[in-house]
């Protein structure tokens, strides 16, 4: 038998998702700053000892529970309050404080030490430089591979936060509102590698755009837009779910726009974005409406605006170049890896805002540089890429 921190990894869902998965961002900050401060005493706590996954997700758990922050809905096991515990770990991978191998970041130090000393513009200004850093299918933050039955993410290359941010962004060039229907339906959907081999942003931008100007010539049939969905999950299984469970499809319908519901709360929560609540007024069928047996609608249907911040943010990153560790070593044999580890070295150092002297580099490892999209010029005897990338080497690589 398998031992239960691997059995999520042999674990197959019953259908595909119609968006990407963040149901861990919807966090209550302050509740998450102590599961930062509590993993990272625990972590230096437990230095050297040989304790599983579900060991110590359990130990987390028991302080959660202590602290009342979690009221577990089974008080015979901890099975469900673990999985709480596990959603928190991977907001914390997503955002670089941990690594998946529980290597303890130096964002993470820094964020401790911040929220310590009660720094509160600090810790804001660390969460939203962490946003605009996070990357979907960074090492830590792997999916497994696309199946019917389950959602993987190896195809994807794209920083989410910043592509939510530009959706908000091209509906207001596009002079029309975006709520929380519009973004699972644009920056959030989900498509798989049979739809787009490889999902990056300028795919992804294109597809938001084009949905926002539909948009701004008439308002989108959501309801149609959502079946659309459920006709391409049923078309992949090969399978009636509608006539099997008539609650399918108002589960997909309110999972999807849950989802996209707890990226509005980090969003919010990081001070990027305004989201107002039209739960009362909504003025068009919604996926957040949706319920089913005795699971409730969405807490909220939000219409958002960017803040200042966001449109600060989203003009720092939008032109950075996101470069993953897999692009590099897809570039170089495994036999070589100090080439690897060389070329990794370049990488940070140009993200940092370095230049590279020329006496530096290889032409050879100037053409890789190319090859991962990082053209540039040299001058004075210095290289000086024409974008600066988006990686960091305790984030990136496993």
């Amino acid at each position: 038998m398998a031992k239960r921190s691997d059995r999520h990894k042999k674990r197959i869902g019953r259908t595909g998702g119609f968006v990407l998965h963040f149901r861990g961002a919807g966090v209550d900050q302050e509740k998450m700053d102590k599961i930062i401060l509590d993993y990272l005493r625990k972590k230096a706590d437990l230095l050297g000892e040989d304790t599983s996954s579900a060991d110590f997700n359990a130990q987390m758990a028991i302080e959660v529970i202590a602290r009342g922050d979690y009221q577990p809905d089974r008080t015979q096991n901890l099975e469900g309050t673990s999985a709480y515990v596990r959603e928190k770990l991977k907001y914390m991978k997503d955002l670089g404080f941990i690594r998946k191998d529980g290597y303890l970041t130096q964002t993470l130090r820094d964020y401790a030490r911040i929220s310590q000393a009660n720094d509160s513009a600090a810790r804001l200004n660390l969460l939203q430089q962490r946003i605009g850093c996070w990357k979907l299918r960074c090492p830590q933050g792997a999916g497994g591979r696309w199946t019917p039955k389950q959602n993987g993410y190896r195809h994807y290359r794209i920083r989410p936060g910043i592509m939510f941010l530009y959706a908000l962004k091209s509906a207001e060039d596009h002079g029309v509102e975006i709520d929380t229907d519009d973004l699972t339906l644009s920056a959030l959907r989900f498509f798989t590698p049979a739809q787009q081999d490889r999902v990056d942003e300028e795919f992804l931008k294109n597809h938001i755009d084009q949905y926002f100007a539909g948009k701004a010539e008439s308002l989108p049939d959501y309801r149609a837009e959502f079946e659309s969905q459920m006709d391409r999950v049923e078309r992949d299984l090969g399978e009636n779910l509608r006539a099997n469970d008539p609650c399918v499809f108002a589960r997909k319908c309110r999972d999807a726009t849950n989802n996209a519901y707890c990226l509005i709360i980090l969003m919010r929560k990081v001070d990027l974005i305004e989201a107002d609540n039209r739960n009362s007024a909504i003025g068009h069928w919604s996926g957040t409406q949706q319920a089913y047996d005795n699971t409730k609608n969405v807490p909220e249907f939000n219409v958002v605006t960017l803040k200042d911040t966001g449109r600060r943010l989203l003009l720092e990153s939008i032109n950075l170049l996101p470069i993953w560790y897999e692009d590099i070593c897809a570039l170089i044999s495994s036999r070589v890896e100090e080439d690897r580890k060389r070329m990794a070295d370049f990488v940070e150092r140009l993200a940092l805002g370095e230049n590279i002297p020329q006496s530096d580099i290889s032409e050879h490892e100037l053409e890789y540089l190319a090859r991962l999209g990082l053209t540039g010029r040299c001058k004075n005897r210095v290289f000086i890429p024409e974008r600066r990338p988006v990686f960091e080497q305790q984030y990136d690589r496993p």
